[in-house]
């Protein structure tokens, strides 16, 4: 009997949500230049964690090629 093991979880949703808090946390307390320094770069990372994520939610990778799930089940055993 073989067990299948669980992809390593690597933080990437947990670490952007608490960018998002430390960004804001920024807003409220540093100056108008220091945030036009960080935003780009905080929303870059946010927006590729989430968007990377929800691309591999829909996409299959096969010997045969990409199959992109269009229906929205989200099934697959993912």
């Amino acid at each position: 009997m073989t067990t299948k093991s669980k992809p390593h979880k690597t933080y990437k949703r947990e670490l952007a949500a608490l960018l998002l808090v430390f960004w804001g946390y920024c807003v409220v307390t540093l100056d108008f230049n220091t945030i036009g320094a960080i935003t780009p770069w905080v929303f870059l990372y946010v927006l590729g964690a989430f968007g990377i994520d929800a691309y591999s939610k829909q996409v299959r990778v096969s010997s045969q090629g990409v199959e992109i799930d269009e229906t929205g089940s989200n099934s697959g055993g993912y």
